[in-house]
C-alpha cells in the first residue's frame, strides 16, 4: 500500500480574506479523502499543517499532526517595500521530510480542495509508475461556503485554472530540490516546483 503525506500552510485570517472560507473547506475535504482512501485499502495517508513562528495558531482538525513553527520566512531574506511574512516552500517541504517516511510526499496550497477520491487516485497513479505530479484545481462558484455544501461543490465541473496548487512526488527527489527563496502567497511558486519535478 502506497503511503502518502501531504502538508498545507495554514494561515490566520479575517473575514476580509478568501482564505477565511477556502481553508476550512480544504481541510475537511483531505479528511473525507483520507477516510475514503482508508475504507478503500488505496493508500496511508497522513496530514500536516505547518505555520510561521509568531502566528495565531489555526485550529486543526484532530486527524492532523501540527508541526513544529518555521522560525524564518522571505522578509527575512530580503527587503521589500511591503514587508509580508510569507514561508518559504522549502521550509514547508522540510518539515514535512523531516516528519514522515512516506513513500510519497504531497503538497498544496490552503485554498485548494480534494475530491473524495483524491488519494485514491494519487496511490494509483504512484502504482503506475509515475514518480512526481501535480493535479490542477478547476475553479467553481463563490456560492458555497460552508463544509454543509462539499457535495454540491463534488458536483459541479468548474472551470480550468491556470495556475499549479498541488503536487505528489517520490519521496527521494525531495534531497534534489532547489527551490532557492520562493515563498508560498507570491505568484509563480507552483511553477518553481513544476520546473524543479520536471527536471528530476
Amino acid at each position: 500500500m502506497v503511503t502518502l503525506a501531504h502538508i498545507v500552510n495554514p494561515a490566520p485570517v479575517g473575514e476580509e480574506s478568501d482564505l477565511y472560507v477556502a481553508q476550512p473547506l480544504t481541510l475537511a475535504t483531505m479528511q473525507a479523502a483520507r477516510r475514503l482512501a482508508q475504507r478503500q485499502d488505496a493508500a496511508a495517508v497522513d496530514l500536516y499543517a505547518v505555520q510561521l513562528s509568531g502566528e495565531a495558531e489555526v485550529d486543526l482538525p484532530e486527524d492532523f499532526t501540527r508541526l513544529p513553527a518555521i522560525g524564518r520566512s522571505v522578509a527575512d531574506l530580503r527587503e521589500f517595500r511591503c514587508r509580508r511574512n510569507l514561508p518559504l516552500l522549502g521550509d514547508i517541504l522540510g518539515r514535512l521530510y523531516e516528519a514522515s517516511a512516506a513513500d510519497f510526499l504531497a503538497y498544496t496550497n490552503a485554498d485548494i480542495a480534494q475530491q473524495p477520491h483524491f488519494y485514491w487516485t494519487v496511490a494509483r497513479l504512484a502504482d503506475l509508475g509515475h514518480d512526481a505530479f501535480a493535479i490542477n484545481r478547476r475553479t467553481i462558484p463563490a456560492r458555497y461556503r460552508r463544509p454543509e455544501d462539499l457535495p454540491l461543490m463534488y458536483s459541479e465541473i468548474g472551470q480550468e485554472h491556470k495556475g499549479w496548487d498541488c503536487f505528489v512526488f517520490r519521496r527521494g527527489l525531495h534531497r534534489e530540490l532547489d527551490l532557492g527563496r520562493a515563498c508560498v502567497g507570491a505568484g509563480w511558486v507552483g511553477r518553481v516546483l513544476r520546473a524543479n519535478l520536471a527536471c528530476l
